[in-house]
């Protein structure tokens, strides 16, 4: 039919055949890459877990997917696991390295007594933990999430919890009078993962620290406690990570203030600020005022400094682990 076309105008009757064919012909296409698309995920299914071949090919693919050969550093080229990973290690000591006092001291009337703390809700903070409250952070906790240093999953934790309940509740007895070393439990590995394709940069990188279980386990109870202040203290312009709230709520508002200003042919600047690492960078000075001026008791404000000083990581990179470091900002 094409070489017909070439030739001279296709009548009314050639074109139809054309029609047809090429739809058939894409019908074909469709069909058989569904084809192979069931016959690879039947192949998954069926081999993906057991110790195969095929499981071995997928899962050496995806390390030298992930294997880092070469860093740029300005002009630098950085090659060698040992370099690579010391490179990697400055740069991380050096982000949460040690950082001077509180620079921007808050004003003690920014929050009023109402949008403080209470004695009630601090009551409720700081109560003993009962077996039940522990239980249900550890059911809430995901699963299938790759293990801390120590290698212990929290499927162990969920599955033995009637034999080692007693053990985790005195636990969780002493961190609430104190006596519990958490530095002795807060430690991780950062592993690197590309944020964008061909990655060269360390920035490019997104460090993802693995912490242990326990230690998640005691921030994870801390958390559910504190839900339920969130919005209470947290602003309601802030539409982002908080139940009940939605992303798109600041795009819908951005939206409806474009579209406001375009109507009323008014004139405005849009400015987006957008921070490097901030969960990396906040200074925990600052932290401890916020939580402070915010009306928490001392008790609450000495768990948080617990949970959130003293930890030691390390940088794994290729299969090999660098020397641990104490961080002295940020939080995990």
């Amino acid at each position: 039919m094409e070489s017909l076309e070439e030739n001279c105008l296709l009548t009314s009757e050639h074109l139809s055949r054309k029609t047809t064919i090429i739809t058939e012909l894409f019908k074909i296409n469709e069909e058989e890459e569904l084809y192979w698309y069931q016959r690879s995920h039947d192949k998954q299914l069926h081999d993906g877990d057991n110790n195969t071949e095929y499981f071995h090919r997928v899962a050496n693919g995806r390390k030298r997917k992930n294997n880092i050969l070469s860093m740029e550093d300005g002009t630098r080229i950085i090659e060698g696991d040992e370099n690579l990973l010391n490179h990697a290690t400055t740069y991380y000591k050096n982000l949460f390295g040690p950082e001077i006092g509180n620079i921007f001291p808050l004003d003690p009337s920014l929050w009023n007594d109402e949008e403080k703390v209470n004695e009630e809700e601090n009551s409720a903070l700081t109560k003993p933990f009962t077996e039940e409250e522990i239980k249900s952070a550890l059911v809430m906790m995901e699963k299938n999430k790759a293990a801390g240093p120590d290698k212990i999953p929290i499927e162990f934790y969920q599955t033995c919890w009637e034999i080692i309940k007693h053990d985790i509740i005195e636990l969780f007895a002493e961190f609430h009078i104190g006596s519990l070393d958490v530095k002795r439990l807060n430690y991780g590995v950062i592993i690197l993962l590309p944020k964008v394709q061909d990655a060269v940069k360390i920035q490019q990188f997104r460090p993802i620290c693995l912490l242990n279980c326990l230690y998640k386990w005691i921030t994870k109870t801390l958390t559910l406690r504190l839900e339920h202040l969130a919005n209470k203290l947290i602003l309601k312009s802030q539409s982002a990570f908080l139940k009940g709230r939605n992303i798109m709520n600041g795009v819908l508002a951005l939206h409806e203030i474009l579209h406001e200003s375009k109507r009323n042919k008014e004139s405005g600047v849009i400015l987006k600020l957008d921070f490097e690492k901030a969960y990396d960078k906040v200074n925990w000075n600052f932290l401890f005022d916020c939580l402070k001026l915010w009306g928490f008791c001392d008790q609450w404000c000495c768990w948080i400094k617990k949970v959130v000083q003293g930890g030691t990581v390390c940088v794994k990179l290729n299969n090999s682990e660098g020397s641990y470091f104490v961080s002295h900002k940020g939080v995990r």
